[in-house]
């Protein structure tokens, strides 16, 4: 017997901005700086200038690194991760609910598999939306919504009309 989800149209959009969260946590360009002290800009005129000099010729085959490796996780692995994190969520969801499943679902994955991720789900939440299976009204029963969204995502063959390039693209 199914069980109705919680409100699955927050939680597609909590993991979209969970998602996105997490890709930027590699930068950390606001960091301070550890060095404590002064620093010493001084010169002693024994330090030569190198200049590198840039070519158009042909790349040198000793120090290319070659394609880029395969990644742990796809976005399909990702995906069926996502939908099984929607399905063990209790219901009703406490305040204090722990949303990790979501973020674990995303290591492994490149940049751009992330970005694919993210536009296959918004682009099954505005299908669902546009086929009033889904309010954002107060106290609406949003099982349809649920139900809509997790099968919509776990689709491929045909994926969701309208979604056929980002499930293309979510391999």
């Amino acid at each position: 017997m199914a069980r109705a989800l919680p409100n699955l149209l927050r939680t597609t959009g909590f993991l979209a901005l969970c998602l996105g969260a997490a890709a930027g946590l590699g930068c950390n360009s606001d960091d301070p700086i550890t060095t404590l002290g002064p620093i010493d800009l001084t010169t002693t005129g024994e330090e030569t200038t190198v200049v590198n000099v840039f070519t158009t010729g042909e790349p040198d085959p000793s120090t290319t690194t070659g394609p880029p490796p395969k990644p742990e996780t796809t976005c399909r692995d990702a995906l069926a991760c996502l939908i099984n994190c929607a399905i063990n969520l209790p219901n009703p969801t406490p305040p204090e609910q722990d949303y990790g499943c979501f973020i674990e679902c995303q290591e492994g994955l490149t940049t751009e598999e992330v970005l694919d991720l993210i536009r296959l789900t918004r682009c099954v939440g505005e299908y669902c939306t546009a086929q009033g299976k889904c309010t954002n009204e107060p106290g609406a029963d949003n099982s349809m919504c649920q139900s809509c969204v997790l099968v919509s995502l776990s689709a491929t063959k045909p994926p969701v009309m309208g979604c056929e390039v980002q499930a293309m693209d979510c391999k």
